[in-house]
């Protein structure tokens, strides 16, 4: 259902020009997407019991993967055969996942929850260990949303060129795709929580190096890339960790939940920055 709406909706940007119809059509997308993302966690979650922060790590990296390679393919089609047929080809790649899913993919969810949509949320949400892993994961999320958002703003203050700033970001994406099965398959051997902590602490001290030096970026690289490296353990681990203690009858719910935190923290992350930024720079 998710596959078949998100194609649609991309094969109907080609129709018309006026911005409230994208918008919706946007919003079509980001259902697709949801009916994809979480049902796609909770199956992983169904296969995989030992390795699963190896296989969680995998699924990130596929994810990373897609931004990478899509991002100059999309902008190729784009200056050569123009938006309609770029759009019409992604459409048609999306309804070509349809027929493998139905070939390719097993039905996982053995047990079907019998309780109501709002019983499963709230057990899901009553659950403390997976419960205790969003705050965390609101946060990160804000700080790539605010990262994101102003990194270009904040190099342009200190006189880094964008090309700079964007070989950051794609450095940043080169270090997850390395990092993500790894960190998740060594959450399954050492444990989630001293990954998780690791992994933190390494983000703060990130934060905190890129606040002191401000624009220069080169006296801290190998910092920076040691700590970039090792706070990207978080993700895996705890999409892990949140698999481990989700109720059978639960995952897709929790893998829903996770879904609407990172939801709320993209938004909430660059207007609260934007604000910081305005007030105390």
């Amino acid at each position: 259902m998710g596959l078949v709406l998100a194609s649609l909706a991309t094969a109907l940007f080609t129709v018309t020009k006026r911005w409230y119809i994208l918008a919706i059509l946007h919003g079509v997308m980001g259902l697709g997407a949801s009916a994809v993302v979480a049902p796609s966690l909770a199956m992983i979650a169904d296969l995989s019991v030992k390795t699963r922060g190896r296989e969680m790590g995998f699924y990130d990296l596929s994810t990373i993967l897609g931004f990478m390679v899509a991002s100059p393919i999309s902008g190729l089609f784009l200056d050569r055969v123009g938006a309609r047929v770029t759009f019409i080809t992604a459409s048609l790649m999306l309804m070509l996942t349809v027929f493998i899913a139905y070939i390719l993919l097993p039905e996982t969810c053995r047990v079907r929850a019998r309780e109501t949509y709002v019983r499963t949320v709230l057990k899901s949400l009553v659950n403390i260990d997976s419960l205790s892993v969003m705050p965390m994961w609101i946060v990160l999320m804000m700080m790539l949303g605010i990262g994101l958002t102003y990194i270009p703003k904040y190099a342009a203050l200190y006189g880094v060129p964008l090309f700079k700033a964007g070989a950051l970001l794609t450095g940043l994406a080169l270090c997850l795709l390395v990092s993500q099965p790894f960190f998740g398959w060594l959450s399954d051997k050492v444990g989630r929580l001293p990954v998780l902590t690791v992994s933190l602490i390494s983000l703060s001290a990130l934060a905190m190096l890129l606040a002191v030096f401000k624009g220069d970026i080169y006296r801290i690289l190998p910092a920076a890339i040691v700590l970039g490296f090792l706070s990207a353990g978080f993700t895996p681990t705890a999409l892990a960790l949140i698999a481990d203690t989700a109720p059978s009858t639960g995952r897709g719910a929790c893998m829903g939940i996770y879904s609407f935190v990172i939801g709320v923290g993209t938004i909430v992350g660059p207007l609260v920055g934007g604000a910081v930024l305005d007030i105390a720079g």
